[in-house]
């Protein structure tokens, strides 16, 4: 759903610029280009309140509990998944 309405709002960012600058209206552009920069820099500054509002802008932890009891726990790093594994015996 978030994926959904950022998607949208970028869609709708790059139609607005393209309308405008096909127009030839540089206050219209002028206005998309600062409104879309003050955005992002929102999106970048806000991102722990953001988080509590439910709007994450990074991937989830994976948590993954093996049959033989072995916790293995996956992590983003970029564009990477980066896994860890721990034995039964190190889980307290």
């Amino acid at each position: 759903r978030q994926v959904c309405i950022f998607g949208f709002l970028v869609v709708l960012g790059i139609a607005a610029f393209l309308a405008c600058f096909f127009g030839q209206s540089l206050p219209g552009v002028v206005a998309v280009v600062v409104l879309a920069s003050f955005g992002l820099v929102v999106l970048r500054t806000c991102r722990q309140p953001l988080s509590w509002l439910g709007l994450r802008l990074e991937p989830p932890t994976i948590f993954d509990l093996r049959a033989d009891g072995s916790l293995e726990v996956g992590r983003w790093s970029a564009c990477f998944l980066s896994r860890r594994q721990w034995p039964r015996e190190e889980i307290k």
